[in-house]
């Protein structure tokens, strides 16, 4: 299983693992209105403004970042462990299921009386005795006839 650094302890990791801590950001503005963010005022810019940026964590919050990300890993390794026993287990199980199987053969005991078994007939597809007067249509016009449909007469000009 391939572990990954969560995010926010690789950014905590970032700003308290450098030695020396950078100055504030300073924005700038040109004359065409281009915003820009340096550690040093731009050269002919309109304005310049020091960007307040808040303080990385303290020491605590790392440590504590740092312990829940130990006692994770030891959950996610110990989980693993306790999957692979369990899956050892269950293909064991099942090969040994396969040999009994394999060892012992099924037999299946079919008694029968009277030879073949009963099969009944289908049902008729024609009405042994149809009706001798069809019944009548409704007047409704889904059973009016419709008239014939014709082509369009196509005729030179």
């Amino acid at each position: 299983m391939k572990h990954t650094v969560p995010p926010l302890i690789l950014a905590i990791a970032l700003v308290t693992g450098t030695g020396a801590q950078a100055q504030a950001p300073i924005k700038s503005i040109d004359e065409k209105g281009h915003v820009t963010y340096s550690d040093k005022p731009v050269e002919k810019a309109v304005s310049s403004t020091v960007v307040p940026v808040a303080p990385g964590p303290d020491e605590a919050t790392v440590k504590a970042a740092q312990e829940r990300l130990k006692q994770t890993r030891e959950q996610a390794e110990k989980a693993e462990a306790e999957r692979k026993a369990l899956e050892a287990k269950r293909s064991a199980e099942q090969a040994a299921a396969q040999e009994q199987k394999a060892a012992k053969p099924e037999v299946v005991i079919i008694k029968e009386e009277g030879g073949y078994p009963f099969v009944r007939p289908a049902p008729p597809l024609i009405t042994p005795n149809p009706p001798a007067v069809s019944p009548g249509k409704p007047d409704h016009p889904a059973y009016k006839p419709r008239p014939p449909v014709t082509n369009p007469v196509i005729r030179p000009r």
